[in-house]
């Protein structure tokens, strides 16, 4: 068997506290929860999650950052740490301060590479972000930018990937409209579960990609994947104390392997204080982690 040990921090996220990432101003939805849980989205020190403001550029470079999977700290450094940083990969937007909570995010973003400045070279950190913008920004997160700048470029063919790919579904806009905060959680969101498009390798000169939807010869890859985090349904067959052996009976990329009714898996789940029944089916987000002792998982999040 399989260990997966939940995080102690996921203590926050069990079923009897739903509440956990409540919001005074705004009915938790399956879609908030789910990206408070990745540390994608959070709401304010009041409390409020303001779902109809308008968000700021550097908001949601943050919150991409995180959808790919981690922060690397840079906007905690030391400034002199991020002068020398900025003297080996020089960050080319003049108007994002460095001493600025958000120039890390800026920094990290511009080196993985799915933000453009404007054509006078500044990043525009404090102004809204428009829906085009933001379209443009999770078809390359996703993998499908090629296509994009070949269909029309910015901002049409962005704008049709992300409806081809369904990044957008279930959102209505203007392309040059102000994105709001529901919304923009709404995108990310549908980004994060969209199989990514992935560079294969490279053909008479030219670069080949795959769509990594468990067709043909792809297996199942979103941004998830990417991060060794993976969606499973199973079922509890036994509980004793803080552990349960779930039985995995539905993944299209659990561990690198896709499972059914007919190739299923016993795992031992360390419940960590989620009220996991015998008998009873979740579906839960699981972590691989790097540890001394082997494969060991992480329980991220359990859907309601």
């Amino acid at each position: 068997m399989k260990k997966i040990i939940a995080l102690l921090a996921s203590a926050a996220l069990m079923l009897s506290a739903a509440s956990a990432f409540a919001y005074s101003d705004y009915a938790e939805t399956e879609t908030t929860k789910f990206l408070s849980a990745l540390n994608i989205i959070s709401g304010y020190e009041d409390g409020t999650f303001r779902p109809d403001n308008n968000i700021t550029r550097s908001e949601i470079v943050r919150m991409l950052v995180w959808a790919q999977g981690k922060d690397y700290g840079y906007s905690g450094l030391p400034v002199e740490e991020k002068e020398k940083l900025n003297e080996t990969e020089p960050l080319p937007y003049p108007d994002v301060d460095i001493n600025s909570w958000d120039w890390g995010y800026w920094y990290q973003a511009n080196s993985i590479g799915f933000i453009n400045g404007f054509d006078d070279g500044t990043a525009r950190p404090n102004e809204n972000v428009t829906y085009a913008q933001l379209l443009k920004m999770l078809v390359s997160i996703t993998g499908y930018e090629p296509y994009a700048a070949s269909t029309g470029g910015y901002p049409d063919g962005y704008i049709f990937w992300a409806s081809e790919t369904g990044i957008s579904k279930g959102v209505e806009f203007m392309p040059d409209a102000k994105v709001t905060r529901k919304d923009a959680a709404q995108l990310i969101y549908n980004a994060v579960n969209t199989p990514v498009c992935l560079v294969l390798g490279e053909k008479n000169g030219a670069l080949e990609y795959q769509v990594m939807d468990g067709s043909a010869d792809s297996t199942w890859k979103t941004l998830l994947e990417l991060q060794q985090i993976y969606k499973a349904e199973g079922v509890v067959d036994s509980v004793s104390g803080d552990n349960a052996d779930f039985r995995i009976t539905s993944s299209k990329n659990f561990d690198k392997k896709a499972y059914d009714e007919k190739n299923s898996e016993t795992v031992q789940l360390n419940r960590n204080g989620f009220e996991l029944k015998k008998g009873e089916t979740y579906t839960v987000l699981i972590e691989q982690l790097d540890t001394n002792d082997g494969e060991e998982f992480a329980v991220k999040y359990v859907f309601e």
